[in-house]
């Protein structure tokens, strides 16, 4: 399907700019928006948040006491087993739950629907001690191209949309699936049956979704279709402006809208350099087996001859790490 295909019967986006009044309710509110990021890619959308990721108790009680409008916490859990994830999350969650009137919480996670779902929110719930609140799923990431419409999560490339179930994401070899229709990827995921509801493009872009927040049933999970930041801005506008809590497992532009942050453009290569001399050369260390990655890495060692390709054997180095390092150089004393 072409990207014109699937937006020609969409509805006008809402015409207002609503980042500003977004911004000045979370600062009017005084409550930090902290983010459990489960990789460590969750802050490419912000700017001049705090990352933690000294994960213990009072770590982040320290942090949340600084009362930042967005924290975030790395969890990077997409590398940990279920077990280990679980743990980090009753811990975090006992920890947040002293805080329960002055932070809002988002479990981010991938665009293309891998990660720990929905162990790491039903966690949350039970730890937080509102196993009752809604789920909002939200994997719209703006600028992956991953969109969500009628209930169904594409992934955008040139002018092509690819249901997210036929591309090499759903192959993962920790995180696979084999539905992008919403609903039945959240009970692919689930193990069974769970009331699914959703906010449609039609709800979101009327610019008035407060009655249906309202109403979604307690222990739901409600499916949030986006094309754009300004559908998730409305969504934004109303959870500020609603006393009900919500779990939000979501992809990296929700948190960008939640908080009311501007987008601005890359950093230009001056502003990445150091201002004193320094004879120190830079690291850049890829790991991914998706074609997305291997294509960009290829990219970039065909564009910057001064690189010097070096490649690691994961399993190799975890086992043996000197054996495997050291080979290309004297090995330390």
């Amino acid at each position: 399907m072409t990207k014109d295909e699937l937006f020609s019967s969409l509805p006008p986006e809402f015409p207002d700019d609503l980042l500003p009044k977004i911004h000045d309710l979370l600062i009017e509110s005084k409550k930090t928006i902290v983010v459990l990021d489960d990789d460590p890619t969750g802050t490419q959308t912000v700017f001049d948040v705090p990352v933690l990721t000294d994960l213990s108790p009072q770590a982040i009680r320290d942090a949340i006491d600084e009362a930042p409008p967005v924290l975030f916490l790395l969890t990077n859990s997409r590398a940990l087993t279920a077990a280990q994830t679980t743990t980090l999350h009753q811990s975090i969650g006992s920890t947040l739950k002293e805080f329960e009137n002055d932070v809002i919480i988002i479990s981010r996670s991938d665009s293309t629907l891998r990660g720990h779902f929905p162990l790491e929110t039903n966690t949350l719930q039970d730890a937080l001690g509102i196993p009752s609140a809604p789920t909002l799923f939200i994997p719209f990431f703006a600028a992956g191209g991953r969109v969500t419409v009628n209930d169904t999560h594409y992934v955008i490339e040139g002018e092509t949309a690819t249901p997210a179930h036929e591309t090499p994401f759903a192959d993962d070899n920790a995180f696979p699936f084999s539905h992008s229709f919403l609903p039945d990827y959240i009970a692919e995921k689930s193990g069974g049956p769970i009331d699914v509801q959703s906010l449609s493009l039609d709800d979101l872009r009327s610019g008035d979704v407060a009655k249906k927040l309202a109403a979604l049933p307690d222990g739901s999970t409600c499916i949030v279709n986006a094309t754009s930041i300004k559908d998730l801005d409305v969504l934004s506008l109303a959870l500020h402006q609603s006393d009900r809590r919500f779990i939000i497992r979501s992809a990296a532009s929700f948190v960008q809208s939640l908080a009311g942050i501007v987008s601005r453009p890359p950093l230009d290569p001056w502003q990445l350099q150091d201002l004193e001399e320094n004879p120190n050369g830079g690291l850049i260390i890829v790991g991914s087996h998706v074609p997305k990655t291997s294509a960009q890495l290829a990219h970039l060692l065909e564009n910057n001859r001064d690189l010097v390709a070096l490649e690691l054997n994961v399993p190799a180095l975890l086992e043996n790490p000197d054996d495997t390092l050291f080979p290309l150089s004297a090995k330390p004393n």
